[in-house]
């Protein structure tokens, strides 16, 4: 009798371990915490110049408004400002103003990379005062 009550006891504790789950399991789970927002993205918005003119950059931040670069720009010649969190679709914005000398053209380069990748760029070389957009939509 004792060996049958053992086995019954045996029974009724190995099988709810059976139907047991671990929470990593369910890696598919909407409410996976491990992954908060598989769609965001990093951009990172890229500036240089030939010579320290520019006078004022601004860019779309993570959520969606346009921003003045909050960093002194006197003497700069190159800048970038990586953006994280940026969910799709997002139209990604940089612009630049420069004042420099007339006659003397000033090089620039601009660029707007996505997760590291460089979507679009413009440069070219502007004399006297110049205001520079450059825009990437993504989805």
């Amino acid at each position: 009798m004792k060996n049958i009550l053992k086995r019954i006891s045996i029974c009724f504790v190995a099988l709810p371990l059976l139907f047991a789950s671990c929470n990593s399991d369910d890696s598919n789970s909407s409410t996976d915490d491990d992954n908060n927002n598989p769609e965001s993205h990093i951009v990172e918005y890229k500036i240089t110049v030939s010579d320290p003119v520019i006078t004022r950059i601004s860019y779309r931040n993570a959520s969606g408004n346009i921003v003045n670069a909050p960093e002194t720009l006197t003497g700069l010649t190159a800048w970038a400002k990586p953006v994280s969190d940026v969910d799709a679709p997002f139209n990604a914005r940089l612009e630049m103003e420069f004042e420099s000398p007339v006659g003397s053209p000033v090089d620039y380069t601009m660029g707007i990379y996505v997760d590291g990748v460089l979507k679009h760029s413009s440069n070219g070389a502007a004399s006297g005062s110049a205001d520079i957009d450059l825009e990437y939509q993504f989805n």
